[in-house]
């Protein structure tokens, strides 16, 4: 009897996995209301992403920085100041962050990593859409990014990692207005640079350009991480990866020695995988294995139609 009062008094612990699915509940529905975001959840740790071993450091360094509030510590001791993001509003981590490198080459898979080790989602913008067809709604749009990521941070308690993904519209060097869509750009810059001189939260944002990128932005972000094509280590992990266990592949699969002969990235290896399976499904059932042949055969096509000029074949296979 006594038990049944004090399970009435004493409110029933909620599971931390209800916990967590009622949180990201919220963060939909909240992220739902508005017209830019799409909710990203973290799918991958650090470990988890083929990078080469200077850029997992640098990222695992980013990580540390970000979570012990290092910029906190150095304000305090009176050696650098904090840097303009600064913490967010409500004491969380915070912090601007550029990836920067050739396409397929892990920027968007880090971003996932990141928000795993912080133990946050993610929300996105896709870039292409900030662009309108009226004159000033794109500079607009570019002002509702901010104003939407800070009301969906006044929704929820663990505030999201905002990403910027493909994001070379924005960093291109400004150029001399002789039109109105150069007018266009250069305003949605300067909005950019505003906004992201008193932004309060986690950025994320990646470019495959950086030949035109304007230098306005270096000190914007805390923190520039260059990514690199993979290595014949780094490409034989990925062919791996992107073929599980569950594939049928046939005895004469070398992913080794394809690893060694294309020069592709990881983005190339998920897209050549994938062909490759297609070829060998269509086949009669009783011969349905990947084959070496098949690889190369992908492999060959990838490099054929890919405009990437670092996108190589290795002499002699």
């Amino acid at each position: 009897f006594e038990n049944d009062i004090m399970k009435e008094l004493i409110p029933a612990r909620v599971p931390r996995d209800m916990e967590k699915k009622g949180r990201r509940n919220k963060l939909e529905k909240i992220v739902k209301e508005g017209e830019f975001f799409e909710l990203l959840a973290p799918v991958q740790s650090l470990e988890g992403v083929i990078l080469p071993a200077s850029t997992s450091r640098t990222l695992t360094e980013v990580v540390t920085q970000i979570k012990t509030g290092v910029w906190k510590t150095l304000h305090k001791w009176g050696i650098s100041p904090q840097p303009a993001g600064g913490r967010d509003r409500k004491g969380g981590s915070a912090g601007t962050v550029l990836f920067y490198g050739p396409p397929g080459t892990g920027k968007t898979h880090a971003a996932l990593a990141i928000a795993g080790a912080l133990k946050k989602h993610i929300v996105t913008v896709d870039c292409s859409k900030v662009l309108g067809k009226y004159v000033g709604e794109s500079e607009k749009n570019t002002r509702k990014i901010f104003d939407e990521y800070r009301r969906v941070c006044d929704g929820v308690k663990n505030h999201p990692i905002l990403l910027l993904n493909e994001a070379d519209q924005f960093f291109q060097r400004r150029l001399e207005a002789q039109r109105s869509t150069d007018r266009m750009y250069n305003q949605m810059q300067n909005i950019l640079l505003e906004e992201m001189e008193k932004f309060r939260g986690m950025l994320i944002a990646t470019t495959n350009l950086m030949d035109d990128f304007d230098p306005a932005f270096s000190r914007r972000f805390h923190y520039k991480v260059r990514f690199e094509r993979p290595g014949k280590a780094e490409r034989e992990k990925l062919w791996r990866l992107h073929l599980p266990d569950s594939a049928p592949l046939s005895s004469d699969v070398d992913l080794k020695a394809i690893a060694d002969a294309y020069d592709l990235s990881g983005g190339q290896i998920a897209l050549v995988v994938k062909n490759a399976a297609v070829r060998a499904a269509i086949r009669d059932e009783g011969s349905r294995y990947i084959m070496q042949e098949d690889l190369i055969h992908a492999c060959e096509e990838e490099v054929r139609g890919n405009f990437d000029q670092e996108v190589k074949r290795a002499v002699g296979f």
